[in-house]
């Protein structure tokens, strides 16, 4: 099994909220016919706009699209799913890792609690591949998980691009936090009433990206997760 990761940018022209009905009400189903399954969808929808301040760079993706598949090569029955909305999606092939399980209740509409960050980077010039992913899944891992109060951490390591006009993105993460933390930098960082932990947290986070990724390169914004585990 191969994940993919699709990450799709809407329209100017068009009405987001229609482009958010398709990814949540037909493009699964889609998706599920093509051979996809463990479908997740995370999109910026109406339950995260307010945190609007935690996105990063100049266009961060208004929604992240990933399935698992039994061979990503035949690529175009899954785009077909995600034309309506981007007719050129940045397509990847992960190698994904999971150092934090997501295990609360989804809701009725398989909306995950909470909201996800998704967060794509290059490595910073000078750093090689070794290096990079020693940092990233060792001393990093622990400091993300320890500054932040994520109930979900998960690591996409980019394998290839699978459509010409990807990013050369090295990464994707995806992280999710309580609903809270869209507004409060405190629930964020894991130190509510703790201003000085909370400054010790931000610092530890910053030092630990900065030292191995490129930060000009990051973009990030808040989604709201959907899952769709099974053949649709």
């Amino acid at each position: 099994m191969e994940k993919v990761c699709s990450l799709l940018h809407f329209n100017p022209d068009s009405d987001s909220a229609q482009s958010i009905r398709h990814l949540l009400e037909v493009a699964p189903q889609a998706l599920g016919l093509a051979g996809a399954s463990q479908i997740k969808v995370a999109v910026f929808d109406a339950a995260v706009a307010d945190g609007s301040g935690l996105s990063i760079g100049t266009h961060p993706p208004d929604a992240l699209v990933s399935w698992w598949t039994d061979c990503s090569w035949n690529l175009e029955p899954f785009l077909v799913a995600l034309n309506p909305v981007d007719e050129a999606p940045e397509v990847y092939l992960v190698c994904e890792s999971i150092p934090l399980q997501y295990q609360l209740p989804l809701d009725s509409d398989g909306r995950c609690q909470g909201f996800s960050t998704v967060a794509c980077f290059e490595v910073l010039p000078g750093i090689g591949n070794e290096e990079f992913v020693q940092r990233w899944f060792g001393p990093h891992c622990a400091v993300a998980v320890e500054t932040q109060r994520t109930h979900s951490y998960v690591r996409n390591e980019v394998v290839r691009a699978l459509t010409p006009n990807a990013q050369p993105w090295a990464g994707i993460v995806e992280e999710m936090f309580p609903i809270e933390a869209l507004t409060d930098p405190a629930v964020f960082f894991d130190a509510v009433d703790n201003p000085e932990l909370q400054r010790n947290n931000e610092h530890r986070m910053f030092q630990s990206v900065a030292g191995f990724l490129d930060l000009s390169t990051i973009v990030r914004r808040p989604l709201s997760e959907y899952r769709f585990p099974v053949h649709t």
